[in-house]
């Protein structure tokens, strides 16, 4: 077993050093540090130091190149990242996984945009694809818990997506059209303003339709945004309305032979899940004062469902969420201070019917939290953070209107040292947490009313290189997890239960270089080392967890017009989804490389993506049951997609 000895935590830490031969080391003392706006890191933008965790950027030009239709693709190729697709078509249900978290991935890690919560009070991934590609300005990625700051869920990381806002006073935005392999249609269209009084508006509609690539996986898609904002000289406030109708056939699962008879069958013609989904959002800032701002936001998301899964079921969530913050700056010896207070609220109601009766559940999350950014001196800063947190579940339907009240309290610290202007040294000690969802706590093993909260504890170490055309980063982690909460196949005839400790460690590092105007690209490599700590299957991997993954990326602009992409997906061997004893024999490695090449003339545009070009057999969702025994969704193979684009402004 690869663990993490003192040689390969000083080796790994060393990489960063090794990979920059080619870079003069007299240029690199002395790069200045390039300024950045760290949203995630304080939970509001303010320009500072890094804070004393690995985050990394997705920005507009990387979106840009990529050609990706969608969120999920984007995330493929970042390190520490993996995805699990539960029907194969790239869609609705894609869930992300940081940190180590395999099968059990949706509620680990922490979803947001704009600062607004995805995650579901549910065992139903963030609706990860429902934001528009088109309207994404970057997407920033913390590694590790972050339950100070972001609370319940916040465990293997952190997914802030952040969107544009209208610039100028000219009307701006796009009109798009798609077309793709295996019946893929798709239309956009946004309009963008901001006026001199400080009103601005945002508009668009996507709408998309698809056969997919397996039988009876239909999907007609649609989803319409709106934000209306205004900036005045204390501050801005904005709301934003969007509906998301979504319209999906489930071609289920399929047997070892049945992959072997035909991966485009569908194991359960009948099946389906029609979604409609209405967020209402107000945001705002104000200026207190000269280091005071006050920042939050009040959401509502309502999702009605309705289909067929065994049997005929309807299903409604309720989430409203209410996030005020304060976040001050004061002078210190080393420099600016940050100071972040804040409050979190969340209740949902939960209600799903069928023939096997009906569900129905409430829950209320309380979270008080505060974090200090301290610079001691001119090169070294300090972090500290403590949030308690509580959940009350409710169960409407039973006869005592059973409520249980689970309480959790996390803390945080880290030192970030900048011993030169290009290079960094940083380390954290990091607390998160994660209640049971109502899909959990209601199906639990005889005798379990209410499942107890999954508590972590992770340590990170880090080494940055940053240069005007270099970004170099590696990172050390170790966590352990207590009372991990998963579904147990082996209990009984299944339930939901808190498993034995486990532990994660392992080992990341992120290149991003630019050679000249022409050629940049990024190369990224995780290894995770996620084993069961205590219990019957002590010692076994933790399934479905990749110890290694890899991805590169490059891209060639031969001239302003023109531009090319590559770029290649390594998931190395893990266990299948369930066989938490390892039993089953590891699963093959995949290699995928995707291409997309962008045309520009004037304000059109043509983008040709090509996606899986080697056809590589794959799946991001393998299981296996005692009762059935393997089972998977298949991924599609070689897949063409075309765009075109009018921008006006």
């Amino acid at each position: 077993m690869n663990k993490l000895t003192p040689r390969r935590l000083g080796a790994a830490l060393l990489l960063p050093i090794t990979a920059t031969g080619a870079v003069n080391t007299a240029q690199a003392q002395s790069t200045p540090p390039v300024e950045q706006i760290y949203v995630s890191g304080v939970r509001g933008d303010t320009s500072q130091r890094p804070v004393a965790t690995t985050v990394t950027v997705i920005d507009r030009e990387q979106i840009r190149l990529s050609g990706a239709q969608q969120v999920s693709t984007l995330l493929r190729t970042q390190a520490g990242v993996q995805l699990r697709d539960a029907d194969g078509s790239g869609g609705r249900n894609v869930t992300v996984s940081m940190g180590g978290f395999g099968g059990n991935a949706a509620n680990n890690t922490l979803v947001l945009v704009d600062g607004r919560k995805l995650n579901n009070p549910s065992l139903a991934g963030p609706a990860l694809n429902d934001i528009p590609v088109s309207d994404i300005e970057r997407i920033e990625i913390i590694q590790g818990s972050a339950g100070v700051l972001y609370g319940d869920q916040a465990v293997g990381g952190v997914i802030n997506i952040v969107t544009r806002r209208p610039r100028g006073e000219h009307i701006e935005g796009y009109t798009e059209i798609r077309r793709g392999s295996h019946g893929q249609k798709g239309y956009g269209v946004r309009l963008a303003q901001g006026l001199d009084n400080g009103v601005h508006y945002r508009v668009s509609l996507h709408q998309r339709e698809a056969d997919h690539y397996r039988d009876n996986n239909e999907q007609e898609y649609r989803n319409i945004q709106a934000r209306l904002g205004w900036d005045f000289a204390a501050g801005r406030i904005a709301y934003e309305y969007q509906r998301v109708d979504d319209e999906l056939r489930l071609p289920g699962a399929l047997s070892d032979e049945q992959l072997e008879e035909d991966r485009r069958q569908a194991s359960t013609p009948d099946d389906f899940s029609n979604q409609d989904t209405r967020l209402s959002r107000i945001s705002g800032e104000w200026y207190l004062s000269e280091n005071w701002r006050l920042l939050s936001e009040y959401s509502t998301r309502e999702t009605e469902a309705e289909g067929f899964i065994f049997s005929p079921f309807q299903q409604r969530t309720e989430v409203e969420t209410l996030t005020p913050r304060l976040i001050g700056r004061f002078g210190a010896p080393g420099g600016t201070a940050v100071l972040t207070l804040g409050t979190d609220r969340q209740r949902a109601e939960y209600q799903r019917s069928s023939e096997f009766g009906t569900t129905q559940a409430e829950q209320d999350l309380k979270g008080n939290y505060g974090q200090l950014v301290y610079p001691l001196t001119a090169k070294l800063s300090g972090s500290a953070g403590l949030r308690r947190e509580t959940v009350t579940d409710r169960d409407p339907l039973a006869e005592d209107e059973t409520e249980r009240e689970h309480q959790a309290d996390v803390r945080e610290w880290g030192l970030s040292y900048q011993f030169t202007p290009s290079w960094r040294l940083y380390g954290r000690s990091a607390e998160g947490f994660r209640f049971a969802n109502v899909d959990e706590y209601t199906f639990t093993d005889e005798g379990v009313e209410f499942l107890d909260p999954q508590e972590s504890r992770s340590t990170e170490v880090g080494l940055n290189w940053r240069g005007n055309k270099h970004d170099i980063t590696t990172s050390v982690f170790r966590m352990r997890l207590h009372n991990e909460i998963a579904y147990d196949p082996s209990a009984g005839f299944g339930a939901n239960v808190n498993l034995p400790d486990s532990e994660r460690e392992g080992a990341l590092v992120d290149v991003n270089y630019q050679f000249n105007e022409r050629w940049s690209g990024q190369v990224n490599y995780t290894f995770t080392d996620a084993t069961l700590a205590e219990g019957e299957s002590a010692g076994m991997q933790v399934p479905f967890v990749a110890r290694r993954l890899a991805n590169a990326t490059l891209s060639y602009e031969p001239m302003n017009i023109l531009a090319f992409y590559v770029d290649a997906q390594y998931t190395g061997p893990r266990y299948r989804i369930d066989d938490n004893f390892n039993t089953q024999g590891e699963l093959a490695s995949t290699l995928v490389w995707n291409a997309n090449m962008i045309w520009r003339d004037g304000d059109w545009e043509l983008g040709i993506r090509v996606l899986n070009l080697t056809d590589e057999v794959v799946s991001d969702y393998q299981a296996w049951s005692s009762h059935s025994g393997n089972y998977e969704y298949p991924r599609p193979g070689r897949t063409f997609e075309g765009r075109l684009t009018y921008r006006f402004r």
